[in-house]
């Protein structure tokens, strides 16, 4: 069945298995049909979540871009506050890591996705981290 627009839809029930019987074996079902739209809200901060007594952590990039889908009306009304990306870096030991980031999101919003989709994470003193040197992009010089 095709649904274009708002409509009241008689739909037939099924019991999910032979031992039960339905009171009925019809029901009315209201239909209601909104336009969806993409949107992406640029610059949402990213927090590590650090375990109590860890040391410093660093995040890079520190700002994220997030992806969604729902119905226009409401997707056109966001704000960036709706939304909060989280990295979870719990007790790792000093050292640096690729780690995923999370979004945290209105539940009637399709999540489409997280750009970049994993975050560098330096756990203690940078200055005492041996970055390998294929990670390390120099200021001013253009990465792909």
């Amino acid at each position: 069945m095709w649904v274009s627009e708002n409509s009241d839809v008689k739909v037939d029930l099924v019991a999910p298995n032979q031992s039960l019987v339905l009171a009925r074996k019809t029901a009315q079902v209201s239909l209601r049909v909104a336009q969806l739209e993409d949107r992406t809200l640029a610059n949402i901060p990213v927090i590590p979540l650090v375990d109590a007594g860890q040391p410093d952590v660093g995040i890079s990039p520190p700002l994220a871009d997030v992806m969604v889908r729902g119905v226009a009306d409401s997707v056109r009304a966001l704000t960036r506050s709706r939304f909060s990306i989280t990295v979870p870096v719990g007790d790792l030991a000093e050292g640096v890591y690729f780690l995923p980031g999370q979004v945290d999101y209105p539940a009637w919003l399709t999540l489409i996705g997280l750009d970049p989709p994993e975050f560098q994470v330096i756990v203690g003193n940078a200055d005492d981290v041996d970055v390998p040197a294929e990670e390390v992009v120099e200021e001013g010089t253009p990465g792909d």
